[in-house]
């Protein structure tokens, strides 16, 4: 088979490793949550007030071990993907600024926002899809942040969490498999 380069020789190539491909493949990802697809690629690397910072600082870097680490605080939460569309686990979110879409429940870093770990909320008993028998038997806030933080456990870690999250449950599951908890807790909650 012939190759469509002209005038191009072995010594213009390098190899790659896993995490650049990785990150390459991370960055369409991104490309195709911000809706930047059609975007001209010199805008989204640009170092002025109309360039992406994400994307400089992912390709800046030789090998992208400092930004594919999470850091000693991390933070379970929920995000809404806007969508509108026929899916059968579409959410109807009214507190949220697009009221509708998928459902993202995610663990990431505090101080960067790296996202570690993430999974599709798809309906009540979808939460405890990879726990063991035993972890199923807890109540679903304290599943939600289980799942999230199997990738961390041992790490002596801090998560940090909103109310809906927070239970004596949770904290006591988690000084079990040697992490940390900060969260609020109202007077009156069980």
């Amino acid at each position: 088979m012939r190759s469509n380069l002209k005038n191009t020789d072995s010594s213009s190539f390098k190899d790659t490793d896993r995490d650049e491909i990785e990150a390459l493949v991370d960055l369409m990802i991104l490309c195709a949550i911000l809706k930047s697809g059609r975007e001209n690629l010199q805008s989204l690397f640009s170092t002025d007030t109309f360039g992406r910072p994400i994307f400089r600082r992912v390709m800046s870097l030789k090998r992208c071990q400092e930004s594919y680490t999470i850091g000693a605080h991390a933070c379970v939460g929920e995000a809404l993907i806007p969508f509108r569309g026929r899916c059968r686990f579409r959410m109807r979110i009214p507190n949220k600024q697009a009221k509708y879409g998928i459902k993202l429940m995610c663990l990431t870093d505090m101080h960067n926002s790296y996202l570690l770990n993430s999974y599709i909320y798809v309906g009540k008993n979808s939460d405890g899809v990879t726990l063991s028998d035993e972890e199923r038997n807890f109540t679903k806030p304290t599943e939600f942040v289980l799942r999230l933080a199997a990738a961390i456990s041992g790490s002596n870690r801090n998560i940090t969490a909103d109310i809906s999250f927070s239970s004596a449950e949770l904290v006591r599951e988690l000084r079990r498999r040697k992490l940390t908890y900060t969260g609020t807790l109202k007077k009156n909650k069980r």
